[in-house]
């Protein structure tokens, strides 16, 4: 299912009990389910509402990369396929890729 850019989601983690509050950028696919973002070290799986809300403000978007070469190969095939990447707002990274960085 495609969602419409603007609308608002909440994904929360089963195991830490975190939650994250999305926006979509632009139309696209995102997925029912997510590694845990909203806890350092957590390794817990993010389960969409659904877009069924209301939410608070959000803090993280879905936008389609311009450029997919920074990106797994699976992650190239979802984004090809319609599907979005998740992003701090104002961040200007890849959540994840912004994370392996701060490993190194």
């Amino acid at each position: 299912m495609s969602e419409r850019a603007g609308e608002v989601n909440r994904y929360d983690c089963k195991a830490c009990g975190g939650s994250l509050t999305s926006v979509l950028r632009v139309d696209g696919t995102t997925p029912a389910m997510l590694r845990c973002k909203a806890t350092p070290g957590c390794a817990g799986e993010m389960w969409s509402a659904f877009y069924r809300g209301p939410f608070g403000e959000p803090e993280w978007e879905w936008y389609r990369p311009p450029s997919t070469r920074a990106l797994s190969a699976s992650m190239r095939a979802h984004v090809r396929a319609g599907g979005l990447v998740l992003r701090l707002i104002g961040s200007g990274q890849d959540v994840d890729r912004r994370r392996r960085m701060l490993r190194r």
